[in-house]
């Protein structure tokens, strides 16, 4: 029987583990016409992370999801999936 496949981990410079880089969100701007509605949103998820958005209605979480994936065009900022950056 084999054993299940560890996720490959680098080893940080004061030699702790550190999970792979999996989305790296930068600076992302997106809007709808002339109306913006996210400005400036900045996060990383790695290997094994999960990430909750939270707010009220109207706040750009359906809109950060949309722009994330692709279904939204931004007007700035940066979408990399492990290290490709997918933003257009």
């Amino acid at each position: 029987m084999n054993a299940p496949l560890e996720p490959e981990a680098t080893e940080s410079p004061d030699g702790s583990a550190e999970r792979r880089l999996m989305l790296d969100v930068y600076d992302l701007r997106a809007g709808y016409g002339r109306v913006p509605v996210l400005h400036g949103v900045t996060f990383q998820l790695r290997e094994g992370e999960a990430l909750g958005v939270v707010g009220h209605n109207g706040m750009g979480k359906t809109t950060l999801l949309k722009t994330v994936v692709g279904l939204l065009p931004s007007t700035g900022g940066r979408v990399a999936l492990e290290e490709v950056d997918v933003t257009r």
